[in-house]
């Protein structure tokens, strides 16, 4: 059974709501200033009131079992998040926070309810983010000179990104390149993929790195049959010794890329042999946050704890977030808030576990994606950063089985559209 989905012209507003949302997202990173916080809030509220009027205009609408789900899990998160303003050490940034939050939840709610009356429209926005990112490559390479790549600052003024999440961006969208390339075997998803790779590689971010040394990689021998996996793991293998080998002997890559893989592993193992500045600071960080975690281990101190006690801290004294997700959400909410928070990822892995013996491409890239953003949390706080709310919920969206779609077409009368 073939599906055919048709979007009439009413439905401009549809796609246009869409665009809006994804390019802010993409293009306005949340924390650059307030310009960006308040163009995304903006953003957001136009693609929920498109899916409430949406819904109010056509009323049934299909149920997508697993991004429902991972929505209402995350929907506990954000209660907890509410009422654990009653104890947090400030109501006003705890709700600040929650807000944020709401924004962010039902943002992704507003998708899930889109793409479930046009099944393909996952598909349309995965195009829209790979071509915004393509654009916001050419653009960041004509603006940006090459002494600012790998310097934070510097990056920031040209490219108007943190460069972390800027790389991480492009290494997502490089594996959402993969499959896509994957589902439909066109050679432009892998020309998609390796243009996102290079800029995700050139933002120099040990983070990126990393996230494009897991998601490829494990993708593939996962999802390969028996007899193709030690062929894979071999051929992956040498591919990665040979990389490690030029970045480490040429002093140009070594410089770029090779330096930051050797932060990232001392980071990991705790070596003293060899550091820098943000190495050591980021272990100061956790330390504290450790120390913070285990005065209130149940219920926290409240959201944005970590970042107002960090700045009266006598050896840094700045405001700034502890770069670990666990600790921040163990710090703010607690082991409770932090057990809430993961039951989202709990619930897609543990739903599409079985996925990998059957080879299923959609259940392996989610699996492989909130493993490596859960190890990838480690050295970043990304549970109130609206970009990967976006790809989680897209990650999620790819679950949809087709084969059991009812599309309800955009009439009065509710007609499905199914072609035979």
């Amino acid at each position: 059974m073939n599906l055919t989905i048709r979007i009439s012209k009413e439905n401009i507003w549809l796609k246009m709501a869409t665009i809006f949302y994804i390019v802010v997202i993409i293009c306005f990173e949340y924390d650059m200033s307030n310009f960006n916080k308040t163009i995304t809030a903006i953003a957001s509220m136009v693609l929920v009131l498109t899916a409430f009027m949406t819904v109010i205009k056509n009323r049934n609408f299909r149920k997508i079992e697993n991004a429902f789900t991972y929505v209402m899990l995350q929907a506990i998160f954000l209660i907890y998040s509410l009422i654990s303003t009653i104890w947090s050490f400030s109501i006003t940034q705890s709700f600040s926070i929650f807000r944020l939050l709401v924004m962010i939840i039902l943002s992704q709610f507003a998708l899930v309810v889109l793409c479930s009356y046009y099944q393909n429209y996952k598909y349309v926005i995965i195009e829209l983010i790979l071509f915004v990112l393509v654009l916001i490559m050419i653009k960041t390479l004509m603006v940006t000179p090459v002494s600012a790549y790998g310097n934070v600052r510097r990056f920031i003024r040209y490219a108007g990104y943190n460069k972390n999440i800027f790389g991480m961006m492009y290494a997502m969208g490089s594996f959402l390149a993969i499959y896509m390339f994957d589902l439909r075997q066109k050679r432009k998803y892998l020309a998609y993929s390796l243009l996102l790779l290079i800029m995700a590689l050139l933002a120099q971010s040990r983070k990126s790195v990393l996230m494009l040394l897991l998601f490829i990689p494990l993708y593939i021998i996962l999802k390969s049959r028996k007899w193709e996996k030690v062929r894979n793991i071999v051929l992956i293998g040498c591919f990665i010794a040979l990389f490690s080998y030029f970045v480490l002997y040429n002093n140009a890559l070594y410089d770029i890329i090779g330096r930051r893989i050797v932060n990232l592993y001392i980071s990991f193992t705790g070596s003293e042999a060899y550091t820098d500045g943000s190495i050591t600071e980021r272990a100061i960080m956790r330390k504290v946050a450790m120390q913070l975690t285990i005065q209130k281990p149940i219920l926290g101190w409240g959201a944005n704890y970590f970042a107002s006690y960090f700045k009266s801290y006598s050896v840094m004294g700045r405001y700034a977030y502890c770069h670990c997700n666990y600790l921040e959400l163990t710090v703010s909410y607690g082991i409770i808030g932090a057990v809430f928070f993961y039951l989202p990822y709990l619930y897609i892995i543990i739903k599409n576990i079985g996925g990998i013996k059957e080879h299923n491409k959609e259940s392996i890239f989610n699996i492989v994606f909130f493993l490596v953003l859960f190890l990838m949390e480690y050295g970043l706080v990304s549970y109130y950063e609206p970009l990967f709310g976006l790809f989680k919920i897209l990650s999620v969206l790819l679950l949809d089985n087709p084969k059991s779609a009812v599309i309800y077409a955009n009439t009065d009368e509710h007609q499905r559209v199914i072609g035979a």
